[in-house]
């Protein structure tokens, strides 16, 4: 499988989400929080992983906060999951550590939107 499915988002004042479909099947969900700026919720099926679902709910998500005014966006995760790589790899940076070992990470609307920027250059000649 690949992520070719859209992220349909699910209206929300206050907390929107975004869900991916594959072949009928929920393949995975992502959730935000306007008014804490945060990232509350990214899954992917398991048996879906690694098939770049997760990167399109993360990104779609990101791009709400940050087109709703957040100038930092918060989110948690467990230093082992491969969500925390996505998010290091996405640009968020280690704010601080949670009393249950998860790390609250940062993502700055100026990195996020270079980073897109970027993502979306032609491949150099």
């Amino acid at each position: 499988h690949t992520a070719t499915a859209k992220a349909d988002i699910i209206p929300s004042e206050r907390r929107p989400g975004w869900i991916c479909r594959i072949d009928g099947m929920l393949a995975g969900l992502s959730l935000v929080d306007r008014d804490e700026s945060a990232l509350v919720a990214l899954c992917v099926h398991p048996d879906l992983e690694r098939n770049g679902i997760g990167r399109q709910l993360h990104d779609s998500a990101v791009d709400w906060l940050f087109s709703n005014g957040a100038p930092t966006a918060w989110t948690t995760a467990a230093p082992w999951t491969r969500a925390r790589r996505l998010f290091n790899a996405a640009g968020w940076r280690l704010e601080d550590i949670e009393p249950n070992g998860d790390y609250r990470l940062a993502l700055d609307a100026a990195v996020w939107r270079l980073r897109r920027a970027k993502s979306q250059l032609p491949p150099p000649a």
